[in-house]
């Protein structure tokens, strides 16, 4: 179980009319960015020592 702090997340708005892949997509269009900017913040602190906040 991980219960360290949240490091990066975002609300990814869900439409009454949308279809499974219509969410997917906007799902899978968030991960890949926040990905990126997660393992940036872990990196960069992480030669610091600081919280990755």
């Amino acid at each position: 179980v991980d219960a360290g702090p949240v490091i990066v997340q975002e609300a990814v708005p869900i439409y009454p009319d949308d279809s499974l892949e219509e969410l997917e997509a906007r799902i899978h269009a968030v991960e890949h960015r926040l990905i990126v900017e997660a393992v940036r913040r872990v990196t960069s602190t992480a030669e610091s020592g600081a919280h990755p906040r």
